[in-house]
């Protein structure tokens, strides 16, 4: 399966970063949101770890725009 968005992301991880790069609060179903994404084969799979990869991004979508955590503001 092909990596598209980088590392693998445990969802503690992920939601690290979902508050440090934007400053929100992720989801509180953001674990189940995954889950079905990557057993349904949407973008995301989960790997022996429980960690989650990004496998395509919709079309249309950039994440050149996207800030990283070493440049966002905060």
């Amino acid at each position: 399966m092909k990596n598209a968005g980088g590392e693998e992301k445990s969802v503690d991880e992920l939601r690290q970063l979902i508050r440090t790069t934007y400053g929100i609060e992720p989801a509180k179903s953001l674990d189940q949101m995954l889950y079905k994404r990557a057993a349904n084969g949407r973008g995301f799979y989960k790997t022996s770890e429980g960690k989650f990869g990004l496998t395509e991004l919709r079309k249309g979508v950039s994440i050149d725009g996207v800030p990283l955590t070493s440049t966002a503001v905060v």
